[in-house]
């Protein structure tokens, strides 16, 4: 009961902040409509879903950048989280459509064949739940706020999320993240589903709009979890470790700036299967969407291509210096000031869109003379460089110290994060430099935890293996984090504070606390 009153709370709240649906004054599609997406293809929308992209909530995802600022380094990557969305609608259309087709073939895994699953395969309604596929697919990031995972990083740490994360966890799913939990709440909020029910009937009357309890489903898929066992394999289209998700950003991320970076799409979805799996955690039998064996090159290739993309895009220097400025610019505007850009309450965050950067950066305060810099890409400079490898003095102990500080990369809490705020203060200190002059930045780890779920099924029903076992990723990944994942320390430009920065930095990290000996070779003289 009391979790049941504090959910419907923030839904509330997030009601409130984002205000009226304003249905009356959309225009209803009666007709499909075709769409030339560069990733896809043609694509074809039904009525009642581009009825429901003219809501405000969805017009805003045009006016969020899908990687963040990376388009200060790579400028054509200024592609929109509404493009991803439209993307993702039609790779979950095309992999939901790809099983149901294959059915007889190859849709179900050995194993799924022998065990004549298809007798008892729940698509006696599978025309419904590719209604439900491409709605779930459609609003799944409708959670996030200005610039991405960027602002999720700070604002998953206020309050109440970390207590909604605890309220909305599943022992068979990943943990919820703050934009997830921000999709369940506004979609199964009354106010959602009574907007979406006037727009849908006005587009359709062939196809009934989700009822309460389908929306209930959509919310929990997005978060990656479902009850049925029998439809798990589902909320593994939208959330899991071969969703549409991935599917698209890759491919598009790496497109739009100009990164080679590509995979069989088509391959990947005329493989991918269900297989009867049993349940880590509940010992139970549950349908899984995976991949064969057959398939493996199509999954080497897209895993290949996320470590392409998070070498030279999500981890470029230039990309983490604009992120980690935007990102400590608004920690420490919440932990002085108890609000981000402005506002008191965490829910206005996603009323809002990239562009209310410009106008926070009007203000006087600290936070928007930081704002003003990212606008005008006047960025922080690379001082320091270094990895483990690097360093002088390498032991177990200086290994584990080296692991904690990878550790603050993904902060579960303020104190882990004044943790970092902390060490940088100290740097700048040391420098005779203001707090927050200096940024020591923390790439977060590629560690495809998600490629454990996965069981590859073999050409006969007795036969699977883990991804680990047919493909060495484990072994890219180690090189990857030896050569490639540098903890990097930022500093303002000029030839006699880049200096200050670079002693002190040596200095900090060789104390007792932190024991790590940075080389020489480390310094990236301007």
């Amino acid at each position: 009961m009391r979790r049941r009153r504090s959910l419907e709370r923030a839904r509330r709240a997030l009601i409130e902040a984002i205000g009226p649906f304003e249905v009356g004054s959309l225009d209803v599609y009666r007709s499909r409509k075709v769409i030339h997406d560069p990733v896809w293809g043609t694509c074809v929308y039904h009525p009642w879903e581009m009825s429901l992209l003219g809501l405000k909530v969805f017009q805003r995802l045009r006016s969020l950048k899908q990687t963040g600022f990376a388009y200060f380094t790579y400028p054509a990557a200024e592609h929109s989280r509404f493009q991803h969305t439209l993307g993702v609608v039609e790779a979950a259309s095309k992999i939901f459509r790809s099983i149901i087709e294959r059915l007889d073939h190859d849709g179900l895994s050995p194993r799924g064949i022998k065990a004549r699953l298809k007798r008892r395969f729940p698509f006696i309604r599978a025309r419904r739940f590719h209604v439900l596929v491409r709605v779930a697919a459609l609003v799944h990031d409708l959670g996030h706020s200005l610039f991405s995972h960027t602002s999720e990083r700070i604002y998953g740490l206020i309050p109440p999320f970390d207590r909604l994360a605890e309220e909305l966890k599943d022992p068979t799913a990943k943990p919820p993240g703050a934009a997830e939990m921000m999709v369940y709440l506004l979609v199964t909020s009354r106010s959602w589903q009574e907007a979406v029910t006037l727009l849908w009937k006005g587009s359709t009357k062939s196809e009934r709009p989700p009822s309460k309890k389908e929306w209930e489903r959509i919310g929990r898929w997005v978060m990656g979890q479902e009850a049925d066992p029998r439809l798990k394999f589902v909320a593994d289209i939208i959330s899991g470790p071969l969703d549409a998700d991935k599917l698209d950003y890759v491919f598009r991320d790496g497109y739009v700036a100009g990164i080679p970076v590509g995979y069989d799409l088509e391959r990947l979805v005329a493989t991918i299967c269900v297989d009867p799996q049993k349940s880590r955690v509940t010992k139970k039998q549950v349908l899984r969407l995976t991949i064969p064996i057959k398939g493996i090159n199509a999954l080497e290739q897209l895993v290949m291509g996320r470590l392409v993309l998070n070498s030279y895009l999500y981890h470029h220097q230039k990309c983490r210096a604009a992120e980690c400025a935007f990102e400590r610019m608004l920690a420490r505007e919440y932990l002085q000031r108890r609000s981000v850009l402005g506002l008191r309450s965490v829910w206005k965050l996603f009323d809002v869109q990239d562009e209310e950067l410009a106008a926070f950066a009007k203000g006087r305060t600290w936070h928007a003379r930081e704002a003003r810099r990212l606008q005008l890409r006047r960025l922080r400079v690379r001082i320091a460089e270094f990895r483990y490898r690097d360093l002088q003095n390498q032991s177990e102990e200086t290994s584990a110290k080296f692991d904690w500080l990878l550790g603050l990369a993904n902060p579960s809490s303020w104190n882990d994060y004044r943790q970092l705020l902390r060490l940088e203060d100290q740097i700048a200190r040391e420098a005779g430099l203001a707090a927050g002059e200096v940024m020591v930045d923390v790439p977060k780890d590629p560690g495809y935890a998600d490629l454990q779920e996965l069981l590859l099924p073999g050409r006969r029903p007795e036969d699977q293996e883990r991804p680990e076992k047919v493909l060495n990723y484990r072994d890219w990944i180690a090189a990857y984090k030896v050569h490639r994942q540098f903890v990097r320390v930022f500093g303002p430009r000029g030839r006699q504070s880049q200096r200050a920065v670079w002693h002190a930095a040596r200095k900090v990290f060789a104390q007792s606390k932190y024991g790590l000996v940075i080389p020489p070779a480390a310094w990236f003289p301007h």
